[in-house]
Parts: structure tokens; sequence; C-alpha cells
């Protein structure tokens, strides 16, 4: 996997942080995967292995004036 920290995390646990369906999860994963902003591992059912996400593009450092 690529730069930046990986979350570890079931559907159930992305959907929440995204505000999304569940079933939304890895449509949602492949399209930011095709758009090489993250990187991401599926994990198995039943907490067997969770779901591993990387994001490509750094976080922008906050401007302050």
């Amino acid at each position: 996997m690529g730069v930046g920290g990986a979350v570890y995390a079931n559907y159930r646990q992305l959907a929440s942080a995204g505000g999304l369906g569940k079933d939304s999860v890895k449509s949602c994963l492949e399209a930011l995967g095709s758009r090489k902003l993250v990187e991401y591992e599926i994990g198995m059912a039943f907490g067997l292995r969770a779901t591993e996400v990387r994001r490509l593009i750094p976080v922008p450092s906050p401007s302050f004036r």
C-alpha cells in the first residue's frame, strides 16, 4: 500500500464515517481507487479481516491568514 495512514474498518464502519449506505461502500471505494485517490484491499466477511483503505493524496495544510 502507498502513502497515508491505513484505516482498517468493516463496511458498516466505513458507511457510517462516510454518511453512506453499507451497500454503497464497495462502489465508492472502486470510484476513489480508479481516480487514484485511495488504495484499498477488501477484507473478509464476519470479522475475519477488515477492509484496509489508504489515502494517496495528502491532506492539504491549513492556510492561516
